[in-house]
């Protein structure tokens, strides 16, 4: 159950941000704007994945189940996925990196 729910809090935000994205570069008439929204995306990109690193890395609050820090990395490793995916459409390459391990939490 806690894997499924992972799943698709993944795929929510995944959606999102990938929709999000797709907007604004759909929006842009040419090459120069569309090369400037693809560099806004990347520092998105990055800015995530460092965020996630530092959460992962960092000690959490006693008070947080589980559960919430399962749904926040769900939520934000979707995000990432949705920013990596708009930006390959877009034709421009994102370094993935290897997401921090999460010693919390082990994934059945």
């Amino acid at each position: 159950m806690r894997r499924l729910r992972a799943d698709f809090l993944a795929a929510l935000g995944r959606l999102s941000s990938f929709e999000i994205a797709m907007g604004r570069l759909a929006r842009c008439r040419y090459d120069l704007q569309l090369a400037e929204r693809a560099d806004d995306l990347s520092r998105d990109y990055f800015q995530l994945w460092h965020l996630i690193a530092r959460r992962g890395g960092g000690s959490w609050p006693e008070d947080e189940r589980d559960a919430e820090r399962l749904d926040y990395f769900a939520m934000q490793l979707g995000r990432l996925e949705g920013i990596a995916d708009a930006l390959v459409l877009a034709g421009r390459n994102v370094r993935l990196f290897p997401m921090p391990q999460v010693p919390w939490l082990s994934a059945q």
